[in-house]
């Protein structure tokens, strides 16, 4: 019995994987045994993964079996053919259940990915939240996760959103970190200023550079490629103001001579983002960074008093700079 997991939202797919596993441990007890391969940690050994799987065991009758990242590492397999045969016999055998863990499959999926998705009895694609049903799902994780001890209003559901993007993972670890501060009582917007650190995505970096270069097209073109990847116009603003603010800071330690190592202790970023802001820093006069980081400050109060619509904001700002 074959299973295909798979979907931009890894998090909704990685537990409904879960759950099938506890399913079977509870329905077979002592008489099965899980075994999980992730193939984005070596190279797959297809030979004795079916040798395994077909091997009879006293103690063990039925076997589940997970296989992650699959589909993204295809590339490493030598023995396609004889993998694709075991799959097609344990397709109706209900003492083999197979499932397979990917993330994104494109419709342009390799012919991989289109066999097992023939041979799979169940497949399902999980996709990203809409921000009414991330919403929704925030308030509840914080319900489940506290007993109903810690709570969170609609609007920081926002912020949270806002700071996090579209990440349940990374919301969920940012959840129970505010609930063991917490305790108790209604979250505030210092709690999450204090506690979440803000997600700075490749993407803001591809859009500061595409600045830099001047090629406006080429940001406004990454803009609206994050927005209909459901990413929040307000997620956006809040990382060009995080990068922005970043690079202000690396301006002036630059203008002041101010060592590397002072520089990264001073922002409280990781190496790698300062090396990031130190390059894209020196594009740029810091006048200039300061007067665009202004301008994000405002359209940052003028979204959120309701008086101006973000996306169309965030498209003037790229088109003005």
């Amino acid at each position: 019995m074959i299973y295909f997991f798979y979907g931009e939202n890894y998090f909704e797919a990685r537990k409904k994987t879960e759950e099938i596993i506890l399913e079977f441990q509870k329905n077979f007890n002592n008489k099965g045994i899980v075994q999980i391969f992730d193939f984005s940690d070596s190279e797959p050994d297809i030979e004795q993964l079916i040798s395994n799987a077909r091997t009879q065991s006293l103690f063990f009758h039925k076997r589940l079996i997970i296989l992650k990242y699959f589909i993204e590492n295809e590339n490493k397999f030598s023995k396609a053919k004889e993998f694709f045969v075991f799959l097609t016999g344990i397709k109706e055998d209900k003492d083999i259940q197979v499932v397979f863990l990917s993330g994104e499959v494109k419709k342009s999926a390799s012919k991989m990915a289109k066999k097992i998705l023939s041979l799979a009895k169940k497949a399902r694609e999980f996709k990203l939240l809409n921000e009414a049903a991330l919403l929704k799902w925030i308030r509840n994780r914080f319900e489940e996760k506290s007993t109903g001890k810690v709570k969170i209003s609609h609007e920081l559901g926002k912020t949270l959103i806002a700071f996090c993007g579209n990440d349940q993972h990374l919301l969920s670890n940012e959840i129970e970190k505010i609930i063991n501060w917490k305790s108790k009582g209604e979250v505030s917007k210092e709690d999450i200023e204090l506690l979440v650190s803000a997600k700075i995505s490749a993407d803001i970096f591809k859009m500061v550079d595409a600045l830099a270069e001047q090629n406006k097209a080429l940001a406004l073109k990454l803009l609206f490629e994050n927005i209909d990847a459901g990413k929040h116009p307000l997620y956006i603003l809040s990382m060009f103001l995080y990068q922005f603010r970043n690079l202000v800071g690396v301006s002036s330690a630059l203008k002041n001579s101010v060592s590397k190592e002072a520089m990264i202790a001073k922002l409280d970023v990781h190496p790698y983002v300062a090396q990031k802001c130190i390059r894209q820093a020196g594009h740029f006069s810091n006048q200039k960074l300061k007067k665009a980081f202004l301008k994000l400050c405002e359209i940052d109060y003028e979204a959120k008093t309701g008086k101006k619509e973000i996306k169309f904001e965030l498209e003037k700002f790229i088109a003005s700079f």
